[in-house]
């Protein structure tokens, strides 16, 4: 064992106890977390600084000391798991992933789970080891009604919506908690080679109406996005990928 791992175990090992970690969760948590930060203790262990710090070898180290809790929460309710997927961890997730009893779906106090996170942060290699596992959800929604896809579709992440829309379990119609579902979004944001994606499929309803009425189509017009317009004034139609002047599929 290496100088710094061993140092680093000996300070992770009592991190919830010698480390003031408030002060840097107050500073990088999401704005819903920050309250939660300032509060005592934050329950940040040393598998989550492991997690969070990126240190793989002191992490492999820390869990062959002993038995850690992986579904351990801090004050806000995030895992070591979570924790990873969230700051795109990827070697540490692996790690975790590894030990007998990870449950790569626990949420946090939000309900936002490791995959949610990893979408949000755009980390395609994380979304790619939790969708590979039979025991990851990617329909799970937290207390917004805030999905994968559609966080994907709103901010026109079209990579990752195929990634997503590649799992046989997803449904692409869930919608929000306003009613708005992911080609909603898609529509009015603006985001065309996602609506196209969405299009695509025999399982998605186009006139699917949000809790205000409105369809993606309404959305659109309202947003003034023309191209999209024309896309869902013919449903029926097939939409094909944006092919330029090589044949390069340019909707991939």
């Amino acid at each position: 064992m290496g100088t710094l791992t061993a140092l680093g175990l000996k300070l992770l090992d009592g991190f919830d106890k010698h480390v003031p970690s408030r002060i840097l969760l107050i500073g990088s948590g999401d704005k819903r977390d920050r309250k939660l930060y300032r509060g005592n203790p934050t329950r940040f262990t040393g598998l989550h600084g492991a997690a969070y710090f990126v240190i793989v070898e002191t992490a492999a180290a820390l869990l062959q000391m002993k038995k850690w809790d992986l579904d351990a929460a801090d004050v806000a309710g995030n895992t070591p798991i979570l924790w990873a997927a969230r700051n795109g961890r990827t070697a540490v997730l692996k790690v975790l992933l590894e030990q007998d009893g990870a449950t790569p779906n626990t949420a946090d106090r939000e309900g936002r789970t490791p995959l949610l996170w990893a979408v949000a942060g755009g980390h395609r290699e994380i979304m790619k080891i939790l969708l590979d596992r039979e025991d990851v959800t990617p329909d799970n929604a937290d207390k917004c009604g805030e999905t994968p896809l559609l966080r994907a579709a709103e901010f026109g992440a079209v990579h990752i919506a195929k990634m997503l829309l590649d799992r046989e379990d997803l449904t692409p119609n869930t919608a929000d908690k306003d009613g708005r579902t992911s080609l909603s979004r898609a529509a009015g944001s603006g985001c065309e080679e996602v609506v196209k994606v969405l299009l695509a499929r025999e399982d998605v309803a186009p006139n699917t109406m949000d809790k205000d009425g409105q369809t993606a189509l309404l959305w659109a017009v309202k947003a003034e996005h023309g191209c999209i317009v024309e896309m869902l004034s013919v449903p029926n139609r097939p939409v094909r990928p944006s092919l330029g002047e090589d044949g390069t599929d340019y909707g991939s």
